[in-house]
């Protein structure tokens, strides 16, 4: 097309439609190409076995870290409870009073 020509308005959206189209289509393409890329990836990342060692230490880290101990001042604990109820609520620790403390598994 030149630049002097003047274009019919049904050309000038059937070549909008066309562009569309071809961008959109090239936009799919690429997407659907990187994902098959990454399946591809993870594939043999799975098969070299590489990064099995970095969730095995993870794994070993987190068992053989020990549990905390229970809390042996129970009056603390209720303290600390009651300190960060009164806090989350913006009121003061004197009008709270913690009745009992059950442990949730």
């Amino acid at each position: 097309m030149n630049a002097g020509t003047a274009v019919s308005a049904g050309d000038a959206l059937v070549q909008g439609g066309l562009v569309t189209v071809a961008g959109l289509g090239t936009v799919f393409l690429v997407l659907v190409l990187l994902v098959l890329m990454t399946m591809l990836l993870g594939a043999l990342i799975k098969k070299l076995g590489i990064g099995v060692n970095q969730q095995q230490k993870k794994e070993e880290t987190v068992q053989s870290t020990p549990a905390p101990a229970p809390a042996a001042n129970r009056g603390e604990l209720s303290a600390v409870i009651a300190a960060s109820i009164a806090t989350a609520m913006g009121t003061n620790v004197t009008g709270l009073r913690i009745r009992s403390i059950k442990k949730i598994s």
